[in-house]
């Protein structure tokens, strides 16, 4: 989305600078073009601000949803100990995206972006964001990776 954001920013500032076309160009004297790319630099500024604010609360929802998941996978453990946290990681997932439906939220994970292993004893569950994964496991990890969880335990 940021790029995005840039590439349209960029786009306009180019525009103002290259007439549309060249049949009829458009007059404007360097001071004019100097305040117009002034002001599209610094509503630049303040979309990267607010796009950086929204990152920021992406990863924050992530990281609860990496630490709600964490105790429900406690508690279906405990409910389920003859399968032990078998089967939690589907009861996860689908917690999880109930939940961003449910609260409407902006946030959209794609099934690539959410990994999550497990087994009779152990269990780890991470979440792509905007700086890697944010990962929880049964051996009480909970922190930020550089990579997903590949098998039950999270990455070092």
């Amino acid at each position: 989305m940021k790029k995005y954001i840039t590439s349209c920013l960029v786009a306009l500032l180019v525009m103002t600078a290259i007439p549309a076309s060249a049949a009829q160009p458009v007059q404007i004297n360097a001071e004019a073009k100097a305040a117009l790319i002034k002001e599209l630099t610094l509503k630049l500024n303040e979309l990267i601000i607010e796009l950086n604010a929204l990152v920021a609360g992406q990863d924050a929802r992530i990281k609860s949803e990496v630490s709600t998941s964490r105790v429900n996978a406690e508690i279906y453990y405990t409910s389920n100990q003859e399968q032990g946290f078998t089967g939690a990681c589907k009861d996860i997932t689908k917690r999880i995206y109930d939940s961003l439906v449910l609260t409407k939220s902006d946030l959209k994970l794609k099934s690539a972006d959410v990994s999550c292993f497990d087994s009779k004893q152990n269990y780890a569950l991470s979440i792509k964001n905007s700086k890697g994964y944010s990962c929880a496991d049964s051996t009480g990890m909970m922190g930020s990776t550089a990579s997903p969880a590949v098998g039950v335990t999270c990455p070092i």
